[in-house]
């Protein structure tokens, strides 16, 4: 990927989108960035006005990574992992986004060093991270509850295998929710687009003004040579 004449984070926009499934240009043709959503921009740290919603998002991902060992032990023992494998690796990629997205956390820095070593070594070496982990992380989970609830609704009655896997769809439902709630919140303190155009418009407005008086000056009528009339 050539990263000449684009800014680091664009890149890391690029990067993102890559490895989720998503490919954006950052300086198209008509030299915007084009991103399929209004996104906040990537940071490694979340702003202070979410930290009510990080704080509720982190227990719900170590919950996530709880529900997910439960299911899986439960599912081996009990017979249940040739029709759980899918929907368990789903929710091992979901909990490896907030595990990716608080790196830098205590409770989580054991997991990434693990993870950066060994099968998510790739994402590690781009770095990725941070506040671009945070749509991914509420997409694969809402993913996954939608799907369990449509396709394993009877795994309930399978104890304690089904217990585990309500609680996976518990802590991946609130999981979704704060990540929700401080994406809105992220969203809500960028500067809005609208008024960055308006401005620039506003801009225009008076250079136009400023060079009419100009181009006023230069023009003096009734100048030159003619011809008099009747002479």
């Amino acid at each position: 990927m050539s990263t000449a004449g684009v800014s680091r984070e664009e890149v890391h926009f690029q990067q993102y989108y890559q490895t989720f499934g998503w490919v954006i240009d950052p300086k198209p043709e008509g030299g915007a960035m084009v991103i399929p959503m209004q996104m906040p921009a990537v940071s490694a740290h979340f702003p202070a006005p979410t930290e009510g919603a990080v704080k509720r998002m982190k227990f719900s991902i170590l919950g996530i990574g709880g529900s997910m060992v439960g299911r899986l032990l439960c599912a081996i023992v009990q017979g249940f992992i040739g029709q759980d494998i899918f929907g368990i690796l789903y929710m091992f990629v979901s909990f490896t986004c907030g595990v990716f997205m608080f790196k830098e956390d205590e409770r989580f820095a054991k997991v990434y060093q693990c993870l950066a070593s060994s099968i998510c070594q790739t994402c590690a070496e781009r770095g990725l991270g941070g506040t671009a982990c945070l749509v991914p992380f509420m997409a694969f989970s809402i993913i996954n509850v939608v799907t369990d609830l449509i396709m394993r609704m009877a795994a309930l009655a399978y104890f304690p295998y089904g217990l585990f896997v309500l609680a996976s769809w518990v802590t991946q439902g609130a999981g979704a929710y704060f990540a929700w709630t401080a994406f809105k919140i992220m969203r809500d303190l960028e500067p809005s687009e609208g008024a960055e155009m308006s401005g620039g418009f506003a801009l225009q407005g008076e250079q136009a003004s400023a060079d009419a008086p100009a181009q006023a000056s230069a023009f003096t009528p009734f100048t030159g040579s003619g011809s008099r009339l009747g002479g």
